[in-house]
């Protein structure tokens, strides 16, 4: 009995990860050029790289400079407008 509740939950954690991996992938799709809603999670990755390695060469260490405050503050606005709550949005 053991062992089915264990398998239980190794199917469900790996449904839960899935999702989540689904989730940024179509929000990828909707910020990076060239991908669209029927990308797949490869193709999606891979022109989010291009993309961030084009505004890495195009912009240097701009976007590195970001303070953490303003980041999280951000992240915070974006839980409130989104109406999930903010832990979500730290969640690994």
């Amino acid at each position: 009995m053991k062992f089915k509740k264990l398998i239980l939950i190794s199917v469900l954690s790996l449904l839960l990860s899935r999702k989540k991996i689904r989730t940024c992938c179509d929000e990828l799709n909707k910020l990076v050029p060239f991908c669209n809603s029927g990308s797949d999670k490869v193709t999606t990755l891979q022109w989010t790289t291009a993309f961030l390695r084009y505004i890495s060469k195009t912009y240097g260490d701009t976007f590195k400079q970001v303070s953490l405050c303003s980041l999280i503050s951000e992240l915070l606005m974006e839980s409130i407008w989104l109406d999930r709550p903010a832990a979500e949005l730290f969640e690994t």
